[in-house]
């Protein structure tokens, strides 16, 4: 019979935004995280997803004092995602304490 193996995993986004709610121009940290515990047979293989991020940045090119119809707009498009593979195996350190101790 394997043992059961209990795991407490957190995945985690962040990023920096830019500061709209006030006036100070600071940069805002977005963090987003997911705690989770879970047991697993010895040997058994975890796939965990769905922690994805979608972004938008809109910025100008040009010089400031030409009128806007003339300057250039640019959009950037990131997509982030996280997956994670897990396969869990005990191992016994006592037992292998010994054996390098006696080689």
């Amino acid at each position: 019979m394997r043992e059961k193996i209990e795991l407490k995993i957190m995945q985690q986004i962040s990023s920096f935004a830019k500061t709209e709610t006030s006036g100070i121009n600071s940069p805002t940290l977005t963090k987003r995280e997911v705690v989770t515990t879970i047991t697993m047979n010895d040997g058994e293989i975890l796939v965990i997803g769905g922690m994805n991020e979608d972004k938008e940045l809109h910025s100008k090119k040009g010089l400031r004092l030409l009128p806007e119809i003339l300057r250039g707009k640019q959009t950037e498009k990131t997509k982030t995602q996280i997956l994670i593979l897990l396969q869990v195996n005990r191992t016994d350190h006592m037992q292998e304490l010994s054996a390098k101790e006696e080689a």
